[in-house]
């Protein structure tokens, strides 16, 4: 569970390291943009108070020949699947693009990407009060929606296309892709075809126009159908009455909005209840506006998304902070710093302690209730003991 930045306890120096590949321990391989936003620095100064060397390079320079000369990686895309890059005894910390506003930050993962990711394939606890008022804070924040108002139910139902290079379509994460001969922004209009009766705007990537321009003269379109260019996508989303994509981005972030979301590929959302799965059976596509998106689904998925989520200004805390970085560090030898306060110990227990740590948990703060002063600091060493048998 992230662990408020202000209550991490700060160690080591404040100056950012630099390390060359040959003398790290780790790298991190982000684009040049990322680079220059500053972030990967920070994520390097953080681990160099976990004591881990990390040298900081881009996608561009010799990837493989990097990926060769370490085994413990952070690295950026989808061009190969999870398991890959995990090759050769490989530790990895994945990134990616923010899931909840796709230009705010980094998504980071120590499990994988998309249905790979540790918000799948690992159990997730129910989010904090505090948790669910930072996460629809910073809804509020990056869109032009009051959270889950609705959209219009009149509206037409948005098909969202993406790059026609996208690896987690062409490659990973889209079952139903259909013939590469057909394009595969034509295999998504295909599959949408079960919605012909109804109003539809298509969104093409502002990355791909001229190929989706190319792809759809060949795609029998129904009457009302009509493809949408206007600038705000998000604006324009909050006009219509439901969104079906493969694994686009719009797919978590339209949750917040509160309409209908069908998917035909398999993102991180898998198996959360929040979006209607239509991967392996496109024809629930048909349903979609019958569908009605739970509430709390939504909630619980979008804080664990939140949990991984990384600001483009976060701070080393901030970075301390994020369970996959922890768990990476971790799991490459580096020692995180201990949580200090109450709450903080407590949200690392509930995370990553066994049952038993739980119950042990819950009696310490059962009598943290009624004690009066003379055993407080005993029960705090107690929990500060849970902690650090769990790994903290």
């Amino acid at each position: 569970m992230t662990l408020p930045a202000t209550m991490m306890r700060s160690t080591g120096a404040t100056k950012s390291p630099s390390f060359s590949l040959e003398a790290a321990d780790a790298v991190i391989l982000t684009t040049r943009s990322v680079n220059r936003a500053g972030l990967p620095k920070r994520i390097s100064e953080a681990a160099a108070r976990c004591g881990v060397k990390l040298a900081v390079s881009t996608t561009n320079d010799g990837y493989m020949k990097v990926w060769r000369m370490h085994k413990n990686i952070a690295t950026w895309g989808v061009k190969w699947k999870s398991f890959w890059y995990r090759r050769r005894g490989h530790k990895v910390l994945y990134l990616e693009n923010g899931l909840l506003k796709q230009k705010s930050g980094l998504y980071v993962d120590h499990a994988g990407y998309f249905s790979d990711s540790s918000i799948v394939t690992e159990a997730q606890p129910d989010p904090t009060q505090t948790e669910i008022a930072g996460m629809m804070a910073h809804c509020k924040s990056v869109f032009p929606w009051s959270w889950f108002e609705g959209g219009d139910p009149e509206g037409p139902i948005m098909v969202a296309c993406q790059t026609h290079n996208d690896a987690s379509v062409r490659w990973h994460h889209f079952p139903d892709r259909g013939s590469f001969g057909e394009g595969s922004i034509k295999a998504l209009l295909r599959l949408c075809e079960p919605l012909r009766d109804r109003k539809v705007i298509v969104r093409p990537h502002p990355g791909a126009k001229d190929q989706f321009k190319e792809q759809s003269k060949r795609f029998d379109w129904p009457e009302g159908w009509s493809v949408d260019s206007t600038p705000n996508v998000y604006e324009t989303l909050r006009k219509c009455s439901g969104l079906v994509t493969v694994t686009s981005t719009l797919s978590t972030e339209a949750l917040s909005l509160g309409i209908p979301v069908a998917c035909f590929g398999k993102g991180a959302w898998v198996g959360s209840g929040a979006v209607l799965e239509c991967a392996g059976q496109s024809g629930l596509v048909s349903g979609v506006l019958d569908w009605k998106p739970d509430e709390y689904s939504a909630i619980k998925y979008l804080c664990s998304v939140m949990r991984h989520q990384l600001s483009f200004q976060a701070s080393v805390d901030d970075i301390l902070s994020n369970v996959s970085f922890r768990h990476w560090i971790m799991d490459i030898g580096g020692k995180v710093p201990v949580a200090r306060t109450q709450a903080e110990m407590e949200s690392w227990i509930r995370e990553h302690g066994s049952g038993s740590d739980i119950v042990a948990l819950d009696e310490l703060l059962f009598r943290l209730k009624s004690c009066k002063g003379c055993r407080r600091k005993a029960l705090i060493r107690s929990m500060e003991a849970i902690v650090q048998r769990v790994g903290g």
